[in-house]
């Protein structure tokens, strides 16, 4: 089969009968000016018809631009990740860049190669949504302008805009509370952030829970051994007097392409330890899913008997056979905010110390399975 030949400036002016420079001027959106615009109109619809596509490396050597804004995520199969990306990638389009997107599942020991193939694209600017916090370092030292769609794990220079976690927790525990819950359990993962000085952080979901068991005048407590804390799990499951809020790590099981098992089998370990809560609050919603299909082949009712919420407010939640409780989280707003602030630093804008780390609240979405059926409205 013979090759096709690359359709380039020079094949444009010859079909529309033009000069090279006139066909440059038109396919320039700051030089089109030059150009009357019935003959621009006409040489971009040819352009079209022969498949012209402008060569990358020679227009990023002509503007010291390329145009395209790297977006590095790690989505899997995580919902908000997608949304975020999905409306980060509208963003980009709609301010005239290109997105190049690159997925790092899958990649996360190759190293630094999934930033050396946006670096090497002469990416204008980048966002990071997902599992990145090994690449910050070569990120600020690139000095590429970078802004996070997350929170990030470790201390960075890098400025971000994400979801208000903590708040979300903080007003799904409150609802909680107010339903008139008194023994709630925070199934969570163990520690995986240290401090400088080698001492666990808590998470952003973590202390939202505390935050609002402490207000209302509850104990908290943190469950990491679950071997040597189980008396001590009972004798709280057990009582009846005030409030308790126990924030308990259990084991992680990474199956390939299940969400849902991780939160089956962190809630199984949770049924080992001894008698129910009276609701338990789950990291995303794949995992109290996950929870309520156990639920359901042990017989145990949702919400008479154990209450369960989510986060993140998926759509298989909206469906389940007991409509979940859970937290939206602004995807689209987070987004939006974090392309903007992304294009302010690429055109030279610098951030005050406030501008530099943004989080936009959640919003609780009560539904049957927290044992408010007839509440709609968050906290």
């Amino acid at each position: 089969m013979k090759a096709r030949k690359p359709i380039n400036q020079a094949s444009v002016a010859k079909a529309a009968g033009v000069s090279r420079s006139t066909v440059a001027f038109a396919l320039n959106e700051r030089l089109s000016s030059r150009v009357r615009t019935e003959t621009r109109l006409n040489i971009l619809k040819i352009a079209e018809r022969l498949g012209y596509r402008p060569h990358r490396p020679a227009q990023i050597m002509r503007t010291g631009r390329s145009q395209m804004v790297g977006l590095l995520h790690h989505m899997g199969m995580v919902q908000t990740v997608l949304e975020r990306v999905t409306y980060a990638s509208a963003s980009i389009q709609k301010h005239g860049y290109q997105p190049y997107a690159i997925d790092t599942v899958g990649l996360l020991d190759s190293g630094t190669l999934p930033l050396d193939s946006l670096l090497d694209a002469r990416v204008d600017g980048l966002i990071l949504s997902g599992a990145h916090d090994y690449l910050l370092p070569a990120i600020e030292s690139s000095g590429i302008p970078t802004v996070l769609l997350m929170a990030p794990e470790h201390p960075t220079s890098l400025p971000s805009v994400a979801s208000d976690i903590a708040q979300g927790m903080r007003d799904l525990t409150r609802h909680a509370l107010k339903v008139g819950h008194r023994r709630l359990v925070l199934a969570k993962t163990p520690f995986l952030n240290l401090d400088a000085n080698g001492a666990p952080v808590a998470s952003e979901r973590e202390q939202g829970f505390s935050e609002a068991i402490v207000a209302a005048g509850g104990q908290c407590v943190r469950f990491e051994d679950l071997k040597k804390a189980k008396s001590h799990y009972r004798s709280l499951m057990a009582g009846t007097d005030g409030i308790v809020g126990c924030m308990v790590s259990l084991p992680v099981v990474t199956p390939d392409f299940d969400p849902y098992e991780p939160g089956r089998a962190a809630f199984q370990t949770l049924l080992d330890l001894g008698p129910l809560p009276d609701i338990v609050l789950f990291r995303n919603d794949d995992w109290a899913l996950g929870a309520l299909s156990l639920c359901r082949k042990k017989g145990i009712r949702v919400p008479e008997d154990l209450a369960v919420a989510g986060f993140d407010n998926t759509a298989a939640g909206r469906i389940s056979y007991v409509p979940l409780t859970t937290v939206a989280q602004p995807c689209q707003a987070v987004a939006e905010a974090g392309v903007a602030l992304l294009l302010s630093l690429m055109k030279g804008g610098t951030l005050s110390p406030g501008k530099r780390k943004i989080r936009i609240p959640c919003t609780p979405i009560i539904r049957e399975s927290c044992g408010a059926q007839f509440e709609t409205n968050p906290p």
